[in-house]
């Protein structure tokens, strides 16, 4: 499973529209096709009904909506705290004091 899948995904389902969603990833519609249906595959589910130019999540789409965000999120926090780690921000220090 690719991260650019899950994200695809998560435009597509707030957008209802391959297209759309194209657009709004910079990307062209074959491929936002290819990355739903490569998550679909890997996933065994089928996340989307085509119905016309219009997808609708289906049952399995909604139930995995979810955890596609989490995914995202945890990866986005965890990329967060190694940069932050990497600057310095996160390291601690600390101090012995005697009296």
């Amino acid at each position: 499973m690719d991260l650019k899948w899950i994200h695809t995904f998560l435009a597509a389902a707030r957008r209802e529209n391959f297209r759309q969603t194209a657009e709004e990833l910079f990307l062209s519609q074959p491929t936002i096709s290819v990355h739903i249906k490569l998550l679909e595959k890997s996933l065994g589910l089928v996340l989307f009904e085509r119905s016309g130019r219009r997808v609708l999540l289906t049952e399995e789409g909604r139930r995995f909506l979810p955890h596609a965000e989490a995914i995202l999120r945890a990866h986005q926090n965890g990329m967060d705290d190694i940069n932050r780690f990497k600057e310095g921000v996160a390291r601690k220090l600390v101090l012995a004091i005697f009296h």
